[in-house]
């Protein structure tokens, strides 16, 4: 009976460090697929596209130990069909800032010529809830012709396993 009794306490325990261990995890853990993209223009209009079928099936992972990875799919010209090619993949690190925004750092862009460090500046990082993350960039400094963008808005869905 003292085994059963033991054994008992033991499990409620393990339950209680197990669901202490799921709070401390931050909530931008896990994968994540492009859902919507929005562009903002100067003169207030809003203008919204879908990922195509190939693009939706890229995705971020954001991994507990901070680092980053995204690949990305895109339609091949030739055949119609969906490819992952080695120049869309990227990796880096990401951090919570103590204002609860994210940085992502020292991003790099592979191909098979050479790779691009970056540092992700710019962008807000936004739950909408659990699992919709907003991410807006500040893009009124780009130089696009004929195109009056002020901000881009990403809408992720969290893929839930």
């Amino acid at each position: 009976m003292r085994n059963l009794y033991f054994f008992t306490i033991i499990g409620f325990m393990s339950f209680a460090l197990l669901a202490q261990d799921n709070k401390n995890v931050d909530p931008i853990v896990g994968t994540w697929k492009s859902s919507i993209s929005i562009h903002a223009l100067s003169d207030g209009a809003l203008k919204e596209f879908e990922p195509d079928v190939c693009f939706s099936q890229g995705y971020f992972v954001y991994q507990s130990d901070g680092t980053l990875n995204y690949t990305r799919y895109k339609t091949n010209k030739k055949t119609g069909e969906c490819e992952k090619r080695p120049s869309d993949f990227w990796t880096g690190t990401w951090k919570r800032l103590d204002d609860g925004s994210y940085r992502m750092e020292n991003v790099t862009k592979f191909s098979e010529e050479h790779s691009t460090e970056f540092i992700d500046r710019g962008k807000t990082y936004t739950f909408i809830d659990v699992n919709t993350l907003m991410i807006t960039q500040d893009v009124s400094n780009w130089n696009i012709e004929n195109y009056n963008l002020v901000e881009e808005y990403h809408l992720l869905t969290r893929v839930v396993e």
